[in-house]
């Protein structure tokens, strides 16, 4: 597989694991309010959310609209009800830069068209092997989609650092056992997710190399077409890591008024 392909292909994998993030975001993590209980207004609330996001699953309608009037039903009384919010939100901010991605990278390919007509970079076929260079085509393919690189990178960077502040305070409450593990992301999904903006940081950087390339800035020979190649393979690596990440989501199992 080219090295175009195999960027192109990462992003396209990563569609599908943060998208499993964010759904995990608003549905696995109902919260608490007394020291390890949860009030009867926090269950309340939780449980709403949890129960909208699955029927808006289930009906096949899964427009941002319905997707964000989940996110609605907690209420913001309390820090940890507030987390929840935020990581919801964020969780489909982070699909919607996938989105973004996954449209202009059409507008891209069509701009980008070899004279022969056919999109350079985006069929699933081609050599094995890596070339030592990227063609003009492909340089200006990737640097047509640096800003969607640089807007998933940042919403990666915000959806780490929420689950992050969300497993803090839900052990700040006091929760543990099955209700800690239903409530917040593991050190083991923090890890991944972690793993995965390292991995999107470095794409980044190497598409913004391409960038200066295609611009005439730098000269082609500054990049190294068989380490973009391993930058992206990480990067879909890391990607399935994440969306390998279950969690139960049973809200029953935590103590509540």
């Amino acid at each position: 597989m080219r090295a175009l392909e195999r960027i192109v292909v990462a992003l396209a994998v990563s569609a599908v694991a943060l998208g499993a993030v964010a759904g995990g975001a608003s549905a696995t993590q109902p919260m608490a309010a007394h020291r390890g209980e949860l009030t009867a207004t926090e269950y309340r609330q939780l449980n709403a959310e949890l129960t909208s996001f699955k029927r808006v699953v289930r009906s096949g309608r899964l427009t941002w609209s319905e997707l964000y009037a989940s996110c609605r039903k907690v209420g913001e009384s309390t820090a940890l009800l507030r987390s929840v919010r935020s990581n919801c939100n964020t969780g489909f901010g982070v699909e919607q830069a996938l989105a973004g991605f996954n449209a202009d990278a059409q507008r891209c390919a069509a701009l980008t068209q070899t004279s022969t007509g056919s999109t350079t970079g985006t069929s699933t076929t081609g050599t094995s092997t890596t070339p030592s260079t990227l063609t003009p085509a492909q340089l200006s393919l990737i640097a047509c989609l640096e800003p969607e690189y640089q807007a998933i990178s940042r919403a990666t960077g915000s959806l780490y650092e929420r689950q992050a502040g969300l497993r803090r305070q839900v052990l700040l409450r006091g929760f543990s056992g099955r209700c800690l593990l239903t409530l917040a992301p593991t050190i083991v999904q923090l890890k991944r997710e972690r793993t995965f903006l390292a991995t999107s940081r470095r794409l980044v950087h190497d598409v913004v190399l391409i960038s200066r390339v295609a611009a005439g800035t730098l000269p082609a020979g500054a990049l190294n077409v068989a380490q973009i190649t391993a930058d992206a393979s990480a990067f879909m690596v890391a990607g399935k890591a994440v969306v390998e990440t279950r969690r139960p989501q049973n809200l029953a199992v935590c103590p509540h008024a």
